[in-house]
């Protein structure tokens, strides 16, 4: 029951039995954020989550992300997207594998 509620809430229940060629770029991010929160998790680690996404798929798992944020459950995320750095509570930049700034955003 989970898994369903989770594919209508991410918008993929029409894709449950097609094969993973066959879908989108978005479709898989999705996918993969389903299957992350069925363990009921309150951490959610994402690397590059939107690296390969078009503008539009970008923007709906940044929207995704920021509502589960707003529902408890933290995101820690690497990205490159300077969209994500909007809506983020802390921005921790590194350069060459060092911290150069840690900022409360809001």
């Amino acid at each position: 029951m989970r898994a369903e509620s989770l594919l209508q809430q991410f918008e993929i229940d029409s894709i449950k039995n097609q094969k993973i060629k066959n879908c989108s770029g978005g479709e898989k991010q999705r996918t993969a954020i389903a299957r992350a929160l069925m363990s009921d998790c309150r951490v959610l680690l994402a690397d590059e989550p939107t690296g390969a996404l078009d503008s539009d798929s970008s923007k709906q798992i940044r929207e995704i992300l920021k509502q589960l944020n707003d529902n408890g459950i933290t995101i820690i995320l690497v990205t490159h997207d300077y969209e994500f750095s909007l809506d983020a509570k802390r921005i921790i930049t590194l350069q060459d594998g060092h911290i150069v700034s840690d900022e409360l955003n809001h």
